[in-house]
């Protein structure tokens, strides 16, 4: 062990005595960890985002949406638009998926836009069309004021409606909105209740979301007779697979499809969702690290060729030690090791410039309310140390292969 360390010396005072060369080899290596630790750092912190995100919705819940039947299984809604209008997904689908044994609770929602107005104050409102159970189904709904809305209300298209936060002051101000009307898209709404503040998800800012009777946004403001999504809770988050096996049975059934390429739904549950996402991240960070590593040659062909310099300089040196009884195995290893001392070295500048980039940008994330939480993850440090460890070693097999084939007797005339 001794040897080894004696050898690890013996290459970084040979380094330090050229230290100006030593530096400007590097600068390649250097750019290449800090590429690969901000790709690694920055993919596992949207990967921490998104779970954190869907999470907030519950382990339990699973979503039904429209989707255009297509052997593409991916084929969803949002890629129907201006191509297929799937008018299929109904409130009595939910009432019927509420009657199995794994599902808790279901609710209903659509989403549309229209004008609100009250007392000279407009605003371009996000209306989400819903029933009684939102609340039970989506845990994010929280009453400031107020109360809301009643089965009876949401079956019978009643003019009630529950304001957002930002919603709320923007028309009302201070003063309480909890009994007043407004009016949307000319008809008038009483306000039965205001959230409280909820923030964004995914971007998504909750608190510009007013709710109205599912009925009511679909007849008279979307003039359509269905509705866009289903959320459904199962009964434990141990049933949640039971589950989407359950409904997607009865879909079909309902539905009159035959299979997977027939269905003109799509069930997920967060858990998948999670999956989902998960993979497509971390295959996007696997090419990124692909992408950036590839920067790596670039920079051990600059060791690379400090070295050949580095062996033609020392040739006096490398026969003085041979003739001295140094095997061809300790010249390779010594300039293999200092290949890699020049490669370590580049990556602790590498990892310490980036920790320190990563670290401000970070907190400045969290500061601004964009994140919860930001990480530097130690496999991000090993693996940008591992890669740059590899690149020393090897494009630094060739010069040390050439400094232990040195002729003593040459090198010393």
């Amino acid at each position: 062990m001794f040897y080894y360390f004696k050898i690890f010396l013996i290459a970084a005072k040979s380094l330090m005595d050229d230290f100006g060369r030593t530096l400007l080899s590097i600068l390649g290596i250097v750019v290449s960890v800090m590429a690969i630790m901000i790709v690694i750092v920055l993919g596992d912190n949207v990967d921490l985002y998104i779970q954190s995100q869907l999470s907030a919705f519950g382990t339990d819940s699973i979503q039904i949406e429209v989707k255009v039947p297509s052997d593409d299984l991916g084929i969803n809604a949002g890629h129907a638009v201006g191509r297929t209008q799937i008018d299929t997904l109904t409130a009595q689908d939910a009432r019927a998926l509420e009657k199995l044994p794994t599902v808790k609770v279901s609710t209903v929602g659509s989403i549309g836009q229209a004008r609100m107005v009250y007392d000279g104050e407009s605003k371009q409102a996000l209306l989400l069309g819903s029933d009684h159970n939102a609340p039970f189904v989506d845990s994010g709904i929280t009453l400031a004021n107020g109360r809301f809305m009643r089965s009876a209300e949401a079956e019978s298209k009643s003019h009630v409606v529950i304001l957002g936060a930002n919603v709320k002051e923007d028309l009302f101000g201070l003063r309480s909105a909890v009994g007043e009307r407004v009016r949307i898209k000319g008809t008038t709404y009483r306000v039965i209740g205001v959230l409280e503040e909820r923030g964004s998800l995914f971007g998504f800012n909750y608190d510009d979301i007013s709710y109205i009777p599912y009925t009511a946004l679909t007849e008279e403001i979307l003039s359509v007779d269905h509705i866009q999504y289903i959320t459904v809770k199962a009964v434990t988050s141990g049933d949640v697979d039971r589950a989407v096996g359950d409904v997607t049975s009865v879909l079909r059934v309902r539905h009159d499809s035959t299979g997977p390429t027939k269905d003109d739904f799509q069930v997920t549950s967060t858990a998948q969702a999670q999956d989902l996402l998960g993979n497509i991240v971390g295959t996007v960070s696997l090419l990124l690290i692909a992408l950036a590593s590839v920067s790596i040659i670039v920079g051990g062909v600059g060791i690379m060729n400090m070295m050949l310099m580095s062996v033609e300089e020392r040739r006096g040196e490398i026969g003085l030690r041979k003739a001295l009884g140094a095997h061809r195995g300790d010249i390779q290893l010594q300039f293999i090791a200092e290949s890699v001392v020049i490669a370590l070295f580049a990556a602790v500048i590498g990892i310490a410039l980036s920790t320190l980039l990563l670290w401000f940008a970070g907190n400045q994330a969290v500061a601004q309310g964009f994140v919860d939480a930001f990480r530097i993850p130690l496999r991000a440090v090993i693996l940008s140390a591992g890669f740059s460890a590899a690149a020393g070693i090897i494009f630094g097999v060739y010069p040390a292969r050439q400094a232990a084939k040195t002729n003593p007797v040459e090198a010393m005339r």
